[in-house]
């Protein structure tokens, strides 16, 4: 038996309007249902609770699994930098979950990614044996992420009542003039940008290889360097 399996996963369509409910279901029956698959989930609960080291690493190495770390998008820099930025919040208890993710991710470095093995190793104490103990670490650790949302989520209870932090907070917070935009640089919160199809705007959250900013009165997620 599934958990979830109060779920009605009929016609699920990818946006924001799902419950985390659905969401976990469709992280937890690897199905792809609608558009919806399932590390494409991960991604999503990631970006609603950018906060959730957990949900960060199992999006992270869900991406991995489905896309390798060399694509044009990432690349072996940005799976360190996203490494580096979860790595603090993880418990103690969940830390062979993120040795086993760097496994994944030595797996496909060449010799002249040294650097980055270099960066990434010192973030691990305790190393799997083998790949296949990695990857039973790593399974294990989702499993318990989705037992804890089994049980935070029935009713259509949130995962958790997500930080929003208000517009004019950030823009308070804003510093400087506005940085044109590129997918290959990075962002910070509060910062301000120049789109040349949609004009000026406020950085209202970085999470993992996207930026969300505030146009006039419409949010749009953006592509960026961690």
């Amino acid at each position: 038996m599934h958990r979830f399996d109060d779920v009605d996963d009929d016609g699920f369509e990818l946006d924001d309007a799902l419950g985390d409910r659905a969401v976990f279901h469709a992280v937890e029956t690897r199905l792809i249902v609608g558009d919806l698959a399932a590390d494409e989930a991960w991604g999503m609960l990631s970006e609603r609770y950018p906060d959730d080291a957990r949900l960060r690493l199992c999006a992270l190495a869900s991406d991995i699994e489905a896309n390798g770390v060399r694509d044009a998008a990432r690349g072996p820099e940005w799976v360190a930098s996203a490494l580096e930025s979860i790595a603090p919040g993880l418990p103690e208890g969940d830390r062979p979950a993120l040795a086993a993710v760097v496994t994944l991710l030595f797996d496909e470095l060449r010799p002249e990614d040294e650097a980055v093995r270099a960066r990434v190793r010192t973030l691990v104490a305790t190393w799997p044996r083998n790949a296949a103990e990695a990857r039973n670490g790593l399974k294990a650790f989702v499993g318990r992420v989705l037992d804890d949302a089994n049980e935070r989520t029935r009713g259509g209870r949130p995962w958790a009542e997500p930080k929003v932090e208000g517009v004019a907070e950030v823009a308070a917070k804003a510093t400087g003039p506005a940085r044109k935009y590129s997918p290959a640089e990075s962002f910070a919160r509060g910062d301000r940008v120049t789109h040349p199809k949609f004009g000026e705007g406020l950085v209202l959250a970085v999470t993992e290889g996207k930026i969300e900013v505030l146009f006039s009165d419409i949010r749009r997620r953006l592509v960026a360097k961690v």
